[in-house]
């Protein structure tokens, strides 16, 4: 009976954190290619080094090594420091590897490590979109660990949201250098997917709301660098504006513009939060966020208080949680993308968001405040003296095209992991990569987890005012995963490799699936899945 039938036993009791000594990176003068240098405490050797590009790694091999190693590629990393920017903090540090001390992750590998597998990752030598690099860097690595640790014969790449997209790149381009994939909240297909939701939404906001932001087109070296740190900073003020904007608005039924704002004069008699919505039902922002469940309000359940709020309030006020973090992101990367490429690659030019919201305008009439109030906002849209467009700039378009894509082909057992509420890789990436597969045999090769929230999670206080300080709700924001549910993909993985390269469609993913809160293997019922593939 292998390690891991082993460990199914054990997977519904509650996880220990094993105590994991890491051999710490910055204090080890390691040359670039150099042999690793280890350590064993207790029953985990850890060991340091850095790849022939300068990307320092970790790895840490149990005592009871299975010959089984997982591969971790991390998420998007900004190419400049935002000092005391939340939206960016969040985005810019999804669970880092190995070598974290995050709760949720120092138990995932806690566990991993328990069962008999191996664990390694890496910094990758360049910041923000590195696909290519971090591609490289990857099979180096597969390299080393597998050098220095002759026992190892299977690996399992998996990876969080730009890491996600990275993985696949890589099972894709040596499919026989790994034996299975895990996908958490994974960016895939190509990354204007979500640069063009992030910078829909960007553009509503410039056009409405606050003219100042630049949002594209940023200058090269420093004046670049500041006018995106300038957005950031004006993005912050904006939001504190229509938060209050939306509160006094629910408080008295009544339009409240911030002052100076274009909507203000073009659209003074439609709510800031009936506006605010429309920008994020066109550009694919979930109706649902971290603290907003779309149901929930204040006062007796079925009163009109509380009907009101989910109604109207709800909606608005999530997208005002994940459109800000999406456009923080479309800032941040943009800024990045463009630096790449050479210019400016989004284009809206011959955006149909009318089109957009065909379905959406009629489910959310109420929230819209009417249909004359969203022909109102589809006019100033529309305009091209009052909402002048994006265009790309042709060498930047060239050289963004040239982007690492994927083909969305499978070579081997490949599970997502997938909320259905994630602002900043929103779940039509992984709808994408369901309908790349055409047969069976290529549909047998990839399981999908849907993450989904809790039907009803917002609070109120005393005075009948949601309640923001709450941790977000699972489900929700970006790559926001308990522990249970990244060992799920894990575990699945495993089987799958230890059971000759299939994932199990029987007893075993009912028992994972049934004993991890929060995840499915259907999605959401009803839920937009947008991907807009450019």
């Amino acid at each position: 009976m292998s390690t891991f039938t082993n460990s199914k036993k054990r997977f519904a009791a509650s996880l220990a954190v094993v105590a994991l000594i890491s051999v710490g990176l910055t204090s080890i003068p390691v040359a670039a290619n150099a042999a690793p240098v280890c350590a064993t405490v207790g029953k985990v050797t850890s060991c340091g080094g850095a790849t022939t590009d300068g990307a320092k790694y970790a790895i840490q091999v149990p005592s009871n090594f299975n010959g089984t190693l997982f591969l971790y590629s991390h998420g998007y990393r900004y190419v400049m420091d935002i000092p005391g920017y939340s939206t960016a903090a969040v985005l810019a540090n999804p669970i880092p590897g190995p070598t974290s001390s995050d709760y949720s992750d120092m138990t995932t590998i806690g566990t991993l490590l328990e069962e008999g597998y191996a664990v390694a990752g890496s910094t990758f030598p360049v910041l923000g979109w590195n696909t290519k690099e971090a591609i490289k860097t990857n099979v180096e690595l597969i390299g080393v660990v597998k050098k220095k640790f002759t026992k190892t014969k299977k690996v399992i790449a998996w990876g969080e949201s730009l890491g996600g997209y990275i993985t696949q790149a890589l099972a894709e381009k040596y499919p026989k250098l790994i034996d299975a994939s895990g996908l958490m909240c994974p960016a895939l297909g190509n990354v204007a997917a979500e640069l063009a939701t992030a910078g829909d939404f960007l553009w509503g906001l410039k056009t409405i709301f606050e003219p100042k932001l630049k949002g594209h087109a940023y200058s090269a070296g420093v004046p670049g660098m500041v006018e995106a740190g300038t957005d950031l900073a004006l993005l912050k003020g904006l939001a504190d504006k229509l938060k209050v904007s939306i509160a006094t608005e629910l408080a008295t039924s009544k339009p409240s513009w911030p002052a100076g704002t274009p909507g203000a004069t073009y659209l003074a008699a439609v709510p800031v939060r009936s506006v605010l919505l429309y920008l994020g039902l066109m550009a694919g922002i979930p109706t649902r966020s971290a603290h907003f469940d779309g149901v929930s309000g204040p006062g007796a359940e079925g009163s009109t208080t509380a009907f009101g709020f989910a109604a109207v309030g709800s909606p608005a006020l999530a997208v005002l949680e994940n459109g800000f973090n999406a456009a923080g992101l479309a800032v941040l990367g943009t800024y990045d993308v463009e630096k790449q490429s050479g210019g400016a690659f989004f284009d809206n030019t011959k955006t149909d968001y009318a089109k957009r919201v065909a379905v959406e305008k009629s489910v959310w009439n109420i929230a819209l405040s009417g249909s004359a109030a969203i022909t109102g906002i589809q006019t100033v849209l529309g305009t091209a003296a009052i909402a002048p467009r994006w265009a790309a700039d042709p060498l930047g378009a060239y050289n963004f095209a040239k982007q690492i894509k994927h083909t969305g082909k499978l070579s081997h057992p490949t599970v997502t992991l997938t909320a259905t509420e994630d602002a900043i890789v929103p779940e039509g990436n992984t709808q994408w990569l369901i309908n790349k597969q055409k047969t069976a045999a290529d549909k047998a090769k990839l399981l999908v987890l849907w993450n989904a929230p809790a039907d009803a999670y917002t609070t109120f206080d005393a005075t009948g005012t949601p309640v923001s300080s709450t941790p977000e709700a699972n489900g929700t924001g970006h790559c926001n995963f308990t522990a249970d549910q990244y060992l799920a993909v894990a575990h699945m993985l495993a089987d799958a490799v230890e059971s000759g390269g299939k994932l199990d469609t029987g007893a075993f993913r009912k028992y994972v699936v049934a004993v991890t809160d929060g995840i499915s293997i259907e999605p959401r019922k009803g839920r937009m899945q947008k991907f807009y593939d450019k």
